[in-house]
């Protein structure tokens, strides 16, 4: 099988690597640029800022919502600030980052 043979086989993908290489790439930038609003003549340019810049507080929002209902809840927190293995640690670290300070003076 010579090189020319090979063309009609070894093109379309690689001419399609290529154009979702260059797709993915625009849709990223799209996604997280530009950070503030551009204005043309004081009307704002469609799409600007990106849609993770513009959506920032909401995004903030929503996550921490999902984290303390979801993941990490307001009951497991005092559960575990409230164990004596929990208070020991906390005394020792506070206790040596103190000395620490007041060595230094």
């Amino acid at each position: 099988m010579t090189l020319q043979s090979m063309i009609p086989y070894v093109a379309p993908p690689v001419v399609g690597a290529v154009i979702g290489y260059v797709t993915n790439d625009i849709a990223i930038r799209m996604l997280f640029r530009p950070l503030k609003p551009w204005r043309v003549f004081g009307i704002r340019v469609p799409l600007t800022p990106g849609v993770i810049p513009a959506g920032r507080h909401e995004f903030a929002t929503t996550i921490g919502r999902m984290v303390g209902t979801h993941l990490v809840t307001g009951e497991d927190v005092a559960r575990a600030l409230g164990r004596d293995a929990f208070r020991r640690e906390l005394r020792e670290t506070v206790g040596e980052k103190l000395d620490a300070i007041l060595d230094r003076e």
